[in-house]
């Protein structure tokens, strides 16, 4: 391939355009000159306008010249370069840039077509190794996938031991749980039946004592019923001396209306005996109102005994219930001294039952308590090995992660080289 420092000087651009300028400059300003001849041969005086025209005419010849050696020399080989290269983006893959000229575009087409050729050429090689690496990562994804298969298939077989022992721990948890609870309930149960039977000899105690108590309150019961007999006696003759009240308060009622009637009657003869008799009705009139106020004064008297009547009446009633009441309850109260007696002889009986079963929960809370240290014992073996099949576990589920992990990076690595491809 051509370098740049070996085409020569006479066929690089620049030279050409140098050249190509001097020869337009000189054609340029001839056939001006000429124009210019030819306009004054007519006999015409151009003046500023002839300036103008020849500087017009300098410019498009100018302008035509360089626009065909532009064309010819640098933007029709630059437009072929440029559909070769759009051909070859567009994928094919064997053209070629054909040029004979021997400048700076002739070795830039040389430097392209190489250029496509190591493109070419490099993508001969990817594609190869692409291929390479797919058939690699299909065989290492399969086998990925069949580790992953053997390792699910692991962790399957590791939980379901892992769950045996989470159920048989859980088991021998639950059993030492309940042999401690029936050791502790053992204990508690032998120290009950001591406070039972401390309590049974304290009730024994009790009990006699309450029957002599209630043999007392029996008697005193019974003083309260007749004493209660007599009260409603009392109470029964009491309404009767209240009742009598009520009737003298009749009486009095029936003469302060009498002493009513007498005042309004000695009024009215004071009133015919004209001035005589004033100061007589004046004393007839205070006699009256005393008379009303003894009769209001009566009737406040005999609601109030009435209302007195009706409480001595209740009174009396309830002294009564109260005495039926209280010799209901002195008969339970006896009966309840023959439940005491008898609750104290099976109180008696209940003690000696009571020791024989305290000597047979010693008994069962000593072998509980060695059925508790076994259990224990297993229970910390059971969690040892339980503990390991977790660790395991975990450390299978961990590398599973793993192999899925790169199980995926080499589908991404994969779908990438395909997407290259």
């Amino acid at each position: 391939m051509k370098k740049s420092s070996t085409i020569p000087f006479w066929n690089k651009i620049q030279f050409r355009i140098i050249i190509t300028l001097i020869i337009v400059l000189l054609f340029n300003s001839t056939i001006t000159s000429l124009i210019l001849n030819l306009i004054n041969m007519t006999g015409l005086n151009l003046g500023a306008i002839g300036i103008w025209l020849n500087n017009f005419l300098n410019v498009i010849i100018t302008t035509i010249i360089i626009g065909l050696f532009l064309h010819y020399y640098v933007i029709r080989p630059i437009k072929k370069m440029e559909q070769t290269i759009q051909a070859f983006e567009n994928g094919e893959s064997d053209v070629h840039i054909n040029t004979t000229a021997n400048n700076e575009l002739g070795v830039l087409g040389e430097r392209l077509n190489h250029l496509f050729e190591n493109i070419v050429s490099f993508h001969h090689n990817q594609q190869q190794q692409i291929q390479l690496v797919e058939d690699k990562s299909s065989s290492i994804s399969d086998r990925i996938n069949q580790m992953t298969n053997d390792i699910a298939s692991l962790q399957q077989h590791f939980e379901t031991i892992t769950a045996s022992s989470q159920e048989q721990l859980s088991a021998f948890e639950e059993t030492s749980a309940v042999v401690d609870n029936m050791n502790g309930q053992f204990q508690s149960i032998a120290s009950d039946f001591d406070e039972i039977t401390t309590s049974f000899h304290h009730m024994r105690s009790k009990t006699e004592d309450g029957v002599s108590r209630i043999n007392d309150s029996s008697k005193m019961m019974l003083d309260i019923a007749k004493r209660s007999e007599e009260t409603k006696n009392n109470i029964v003759e009491l309404a009767e001396e209240v009742g009598k009240i009520n009737e003298v308060v009749t009486l009095i009622n029936d003469i302060s209306e009498q002493t009513n009637l007498l005042a309004l009657n000695a009024s009215i003869e004071a009133a015919r005996a004209g001035e005589h008799g004033k100061g007589f009705s004046i004393v007839a009139e205070e006699v009256r109102k005393l008379a009303e106020r003894s009769v209001s004064a009566t009737e406040q008297i005999r609601q109030t005994v009435e209302h007195i009547l009706h409480d001595v009446d209740q009174i009396a009633k309830q002294s009564e219930d109260r005495a039926n009441n209280i010799n209901e309850e002195s008969n339970k109260i006896l009966a309840i001294n023959e439940s005491f007696e008898e609750i104290t002889s099976n109180i008696v009986s209940n003690i000696d039952l009571v020791e024989k079963m305290n000597e047979h929960t010693q008994t069962f809370t000593k072998s509980s308590d060695e059925i508790s240290t076994t259990m224990d014992h297993v229970t910390s073996k059971t969690e040892q090995t339980t503990e390991r099949m977790v660790e395991l576990n975990n450390t299978v589920t961990a590398a599973l992660e793993d192999m899925k992990d790169v199980n995926t990076e080499l589908n991404a690595l994969n779908e990438s080289f395909q997407k290259i491809n």
